[in-house]
This record gives C-alpha cells, structure tokens and sequence, in this order.
C-alpha cells in the first residue's frame, strides 16, 4: 500500500506499508549442500516441515519527505527525508546435542519445552540445579514458549528504525554542464543518539538454548545445561551513522 500526496508549495509526501508472508521447506543459507544440510531446524531429518522464510520481513512501514524549491535563481535546493520502521526477520530456538538426529551435527533440533517437572519426555542431569531451572522457568515466560517442541521460525526478532538525510543545491556551471553539491548523512537518528537507529536482525544461526543428550534406553531428552540466547541480533555496520559531502556534474540537460 501506497499514497503519495504532493503540494503546490513544493512538499512531496509517500508512506507506504508492505505485508509479507513467506514460507519454505529449506532457507538454503549456503552456497554448498552441507551447510545448506546442517542449518535448518526441525525435529525430523526425513520430514522437514514447511515454515516461515528465514527472509522474511512480516511488516515494514516507509515514509518518504521531499522539498524542493529554487531559493537562488533559477537553481533547486532539495530536502530528502526518508526513513522506514520493521519488522525483523524470524528466527528458531533449537537444543544443542549431535545424537539428537543420528547426523552428528549440533544446534538443529527445534527446543523441547517441558510440560512441567513431571514431564516424562525429559530427564535432568545433575548439573541442571534449581538455579538453572528457574533461569530457564524465566527465559519460557519472557518468550512466550509454550510446552512442547517449538515451531521453526516462530519468533521475530524486534523492530528497527532508521532516517536518511539528503540535502542538495544545483549551482551555475559555464556551457552546458549541470551541477549539484550535496550532503548525505545514513542513519540520522543516530548521529543524533547512540540509543537511536539501532538495526536488529535475526541471528545467522539458530540459538542454542538447551544442551541434551538422549538416553539410549528410554529415548528421554537428558537436559544438561541451559544458555540465556536470543534471536536477535545487533548489525553494528548498519546501525552506525554515515556522512558525505559531494559534487554531481552532469554534461548537457
């Protein structure tokens, strides 16, 4: 969705807003089979289920300010603002344990929430202490999981905000040359504030949450250790600020 209103006095105005569902069987996050192999979550290796897109971006809101106006002659000054507000892409909470699938690789089996300390899917070794299960007690309830195994893909990192600034001013140039000198700042919010125009996104890999082993005879998860992790990711590159200052020169009109 899209509306765009412009007026007479020089102020062009675009929101937009886009929905996106997307899904798929495999994220193919790699250029070789292995990888490509080895980071899907799931909880059976001959039946991969159909889920949310890695890729995805569920919701996104842009806005767009422009002006433009000739305050010295004939040449045009314009002001740019353009900024977006998203959605981050999903991501999955798995257990870390190379016996859980019989294929040796770590951190793919969708995490197994228990249904109470009764449950009699899961067993605790002795180092997962009431400590641990009070850590892990808060790290359910914050994250809204519910027993039983997860669903691949099921949670979306946080939103991101994020301005651009353009300015730019045409000046004379002899014959037929056209010139323009601009400013560009990236990420105005944050050159603002360090707190503002953070970009936070889904991490590469899912988190690993839980380490288990499986006991050979009952076929119980055997719960280990647990590790606070989250979804999310900070993209620092993307979320510093950026300036540069430049001439456009174009031959003819």
């Amino acid at each position: 969705m899209v509306l765009r209103k412009e007026f007479d006095f020089g102020l062009d105005v675009l929101f937009g807003y886009a929905w996106t569902q997307a899904e798929d069987v495999s994220p193919m996050t790699s250029a070789v089979a292995v990888s490509n192999f080895d980071n899907l979550a799931l909880n059976d290796i001959n039946n991969p289920l159909v889920g949310d897109s890695n890729y995805v971006v569920p919701q996104r809101f842009t806005l767009r300010l422009d002006y433009e106006k000739a305050f010295f002659g004939d040449n045009l000054t314009r002001f740019t603002l353009f900024g977006f507000w998203n959605e981050g892409q999903p991501q999955s909470y798995v257990m870390n344990g190379g016996d859980l699938e019989g294929d040796g690789f770590f951190g793919r089996h969708l995490l197994y929430v228990p249904d109470g300390p009764s449950d009699p899917n899961v067993i605790y070794d002795a180092g997962w202490d009431a400590a641990t299960q009070a850590d892990f007690d808060a790290f359910v309830a914050r994250e809204g999981l519910s027993p039983g195994f997860q669903t691949r893909n099921e949670h979306n990192t946080g939103w991101s905000t994020r301005f651009d600034l353009r300015l730019s001013q045409e000046i004379q140039l002899p014959s037929d040359f056209i010139g323009r000198i601009y400013f560009k700042v990236y990420n105005l919010g944050n050159m603002l504030n360090d707190d503002w125009g953070k970009i936070v996104d889904a991490q590469f890999f899912s988190p690993e949450v839980v380490n288990v082993d499986v006991d050979g005879t009952t076929g119980q998860y055997i719960f280990n250790s647990f590790s606070d992790r989250s979804v999310e990711r900070l993209y620092v590159n993307r979320t510093l600020w950026e300036a540069r200052l430049g001439i456009d020169i174009k031959f003819g009109h």
